[in-house]
């Protein structure tokens, strides 16, 4: 859609973005374990990651006056033809260990790709549908995307994927566009269902409180166990970064937690460039009771292991 719309063919990423499995999805994916493909598409050059917490450029937030994000205007001077088509983004990157931006970073973002007449790919996969306490990630952040990707939680398990844009841009898709299973009616009819299922049961409200709660908990841990390094997320999408005494990464250390937790009922993800952040994206209907038991069994456990 962007390189129609635009004329132009060049992308931009973010290092440690995952954006999907096909040809071009995979190239501009910015995690060498996601791209299988040895042979990734030409034109595509990657920015620093809003990363504050291990920043890629070596500054502090906010006194880097969002360097990184101006680093994306540097890329378009010297590494492209001038003219990309789009710059897509995770608005929280997932995989990337629960990477969250700056409150400006999409602002000064869409400036510059304003500037330039590209387009902004907002990629809400991982965080779309009340997952942060919004139903789009990208509302947290007072920016409107010119491209929206989404799937998983569409769903709630049903195979589904979509995306929207506006109507200009949308306008310029004239070719036939079906597949053959392309809108479904069963994956449709419960798509369809999960947005009445959000609205009617407040989900949005509920992983505000909840993402919270857990936050909170997870921070009075940090005052007691120092291999917690990082607490970050918004709604009910958040991350703990596991560190050595030394600040590096601590991956042995949280896959032993994980197991333990496992053993006590708790399935908690990982994930992260090191493989070192514990990452909570619970179901959005979790109760204020499961958070707390989480936590305790949490406390509980790095207590045992002396972390």
């Amino acid at each position: 859609m962007a390189q129609i719309y635009t004329g132009k063919s060049e992308f931009i990423a973010l290092k440690n973005g995952l954006h999907g499995r096909t040809k071009l999805t995979m190239s501009l994916t910015g995690i060498g374990m996601w791209r299988t493909d040895p042979n990734p598409v030409g034109g595509i050059n990657f920015a620093p990651n809003p990363y504050c917490y291990r920043c890629p450029l070596g500054k502090k937030h906010p006194e880097c006056n969002l360097a990184c994000a101006d680093a994306i205007e540097d890329i378009i001077k010297t590494a492209t033809s001038g003219q990309p088509a789009a710059f897509i983004a995770e608005s929280i990157q997932g995989n990337a260990g629960i990477v969250v931006p700056p409150k400006g970073y999409f602002k000064r973002v869409k400036e510059i790709l304003s500037h330039y007449g590209a387009l902004f790919i907002d990629d809400e996969v991982q965080t779309g549908f009340a997952r942060t306490g919004k139903m789009f990630a990208i509302e947290n952040f007072d920016v409107v995307p010119d491209i929206m990707s989404m799937a998983k939680a569409l769903g709630n398990g049903a195979p589904i994927s979509a995306f929207i844009s506006t109507a200009e841009i949308a306008d310029t898709y004239t070719r036939p566009g079906a597949s053959t299973l392309g809108g479904n009616p069963v994956s449709s009819t419960a798509g369809l269902a999960v947005l009445e299922y959000i609205e009617e049961h407040q989900l949005m409200e509920n992983a505000n409180a909840r993402g919270e709660q857990l936050r909170k908990g997870l921070k009075d841990l940090q005052q007691k166990h120092p291999i917690i390094g990082d607490i970050r997320g918004l709604g009910l999408m958040d991350g703990a970064e596991f560190v050595k005494p030394d600040g590096s990464p601590a991956p042995e250390e949280l896959d032993s937690v994980l197991e333990a937790m496992k053993d006590r009922g708790f399935i908690i993800g990982k994930n992260g460039i090191g493989r070192n952040v514990m990452a909570f994206q619970p179901p959005l209907v979790i109760t204020e009771e499961d958070i707390n038991e989480v936590l305790n069994a949490l406390d509980m456990v790095l207590m045992e292991q002396q972390l």
